[in-house]
């Protein structure tokens, strides 16, 4: 569409105002890159991926926060808390999980270790001291509901190594949850563990 032949307005008794537009006059006095450009001279610019994240301080500014983000979920994802395993009162525990695969029945196994007593141990029972420790046991499928319920085992904890395990049929089983009671004289407190069964 041609808008050459529409009048612009302009006011009574003056003359409408004539604009001259001439490329090779403006480019007398540009930059000499501006002169390339329109000559065709001048190549596109394609930085390598590297090379445009580095180019500016804002771009290199939000790759320094993107790795240091990564690495901060890489170093919890390693050596964050984990919901299988918790000390307390120097008392390690960890809640395994595994499948018996040449049962002919299929059966899960879920075994709570109880780790040798840290300093702590001692600072919080006295030296010699007995501790009760309860596993309660519950079983569940992949929707969360409960498969089977309250299978316990309970033992004296003295200080060593030692382990409670109980064993389940396997009825599409994807997770053990574990609710560890601790009695001593002075102390009840409990602590839960959870765990995926790994196939």
């Amino acid at each position: 569409m041609d808008f050459s032949d529409i009048p612009e307005g302009h006011a009574d008794g003056e003359e409408p105002l004539v604009f001259h537009y001439s490329r090779e006059r403006r480019l007398e006095h540009a930059p000499q890159i501006v002169r390339d450009y329109y000559d065709g001279k001048l190549t596109a610019f394609r930085p390598g991926l590297f090379k445009a994240l580095v180019a500016t301080k804002a771009n290199r500014f939000m790759l320094f926060a993107l790795v240091l983000c990564f690495c901060v979920v890489l170093f919890n994802a390693f050596f964050g808390p984990k919901e299988n395993a918790e000390t307390y009162r120097g008392i390690p525990l960890v809640l395994k999980t595994f499948r018996f695969a040449e049962s002919s029945a299929g059966e899960v196994f879920a075994v709570v270790e109880v780790g040798d007593a840290e300093k702590r141990y001692a600072d919080s029972y006295g030296n010699g001291n007995e501790v009760v420790i309860t596993a309660k046991f519950r079983f569940l499928d992949v929707d969360n509901q409960i498969v089977l319920d309250e299978a316990e085992k309970t033992a004296v904890y003295s200080g060593g190594k030692m382990s409670l395990g109980v064993k389940a049929q396997d009825f599409e089983l994807s997770s053990v949850e574990a609710l560890i009671l601790l009695r001593n004289a002075g102390i009840d407190a409990s602590v839960s563990l959870r765990s995926k069964i790994s196939r």
